[in-house]
């Protein structure tokens, strides 16, 4: 500005010098200072590197002050700086949504976050659905809920029913309680002439798996015809049954003039089977017929 007066620095000197601008811009020298001391509101005695000057409005002068924006790092250090920072104390991880924060203080780089084991049981905030989970628990778990444990009480206490156990029930008694229609079952033999009439003689075997007890004989044949077929019966190891084993007394499933045939008397038959037990089939007599079918109604016992 003009008129004003302002300092230079004359370098090849080392020198401050105070300079007037007059109002046409010139800049003149108006005297010299050996020490930036000399300056009347400056006090700079002794001067060191890196030292700032700033106004002492107490002292109306302008001070030295050393560089405070020297490497400090180590003061704030939270563990043992002369000026640590703020650092906050690590919480529990808990349902919030994210968030930026608005505390004044930062984490350390070893902090920790203690888990809030509620937030993820039933119920909880952060509850873990278990239909998400995949694969094995890498440990036992012995926490069960109710369903689970109703199932393991039924379970133990069913056991105590089975042979030799602490309450056993009597299979003769559990098999009273089969509703009849589980336990009825059909032995099936069919005797085929291959297009021609039946001839007489033993036909084939069937072995019988299970004990049973025959309630009804029934034949059906292709046509109409006569047959009289006799059942033999005999131990596996008796294999295989003769005339002399015959189950049906005077009495054999017969088709007489007829298609069909049923018999529920089984006058003086023999109808108790053992389990294992083989039936042999032997045709007595026959006309006409070419194919039939023996179906023998049993009862499992």
């Amino acid at each position: 500005m003009p008129g004003s007066l302002t300092w230079g620095y004359y370098p090849t000197d080392k020198k401050w010098v105070p300079l007037k601008v007059d109002s046409d811009g010139s800049i003149h020298v108006v005297g010299y200072v050996d020490e930036l001391d000399d300056i009347g509101d400056v006090n700079v005695p002794t001067p060191a590197d890196d030292d700032v000057l700033y106004w002492d409005n107490a002292a109306s002068k302008w001070q030295p002050k050393a560089n405070w924006v020297a490497a400090h790092k180590d003061t704030h250090d939270p563990q043992d700086g002369a000026d640590p920072l703020d650092t906050a104390a690590p919480g529990s991880i808990n349902e919030n949504a994210n968030a930026v924060g608005v505390a004044h203080s930062l984490a350390r780089s070893d902090h920790n976050h203690q888990h809030t084991a509620a937030l993820h049981e039933n119920g909880g905030g952060a509850e873990i659905s278990v239909a998400g989970l995949s694969g094995e628990l890498a440990d036992d778990q012995h926490v069960l809920d109710a369903e689970v444990l109703a199932v393991a009480a039924a379970i133990t206490h069913e056991s105590t029913h089975v042979s030799g156990g602490s309450d056993e029930i009597d299979s003769a008694l559990a098999l009273t309680a089969i509703p009849t229609s589980v336990k009825t079952a059909s032995l099936t033999f069919i005797i085929d002439g291959g297009g021609s009439a039946i001839t007489t003689g033993e036909k084939g075997h069937l072995e019988i798996p299970f004990a049973c007890t025959i309630s009804r004989a029934t034949m059906m044949a292709d046509q109409a015809g006569s047959i009289v077929v006799d059942i033999w019966k005999d131990t596996y190891a008796n294999f295989p049954p003769t005339d002399a084993d015959s189950i049906t007394a005077a009495a054999p499933p017969t088709i007489a003039a007829a298609q069909k045939s049923q018999d529920a008397t089984l006058t003086d038959w023999t109808t108790a089977i053992a389990a294992g037990d083989i039936l042999a089939f032997n045709v007595d007599s026959a006309a006409t017929i070419t194919r039939v079918t023996i179906s023998l109604k049993v009862e499992k016992s």
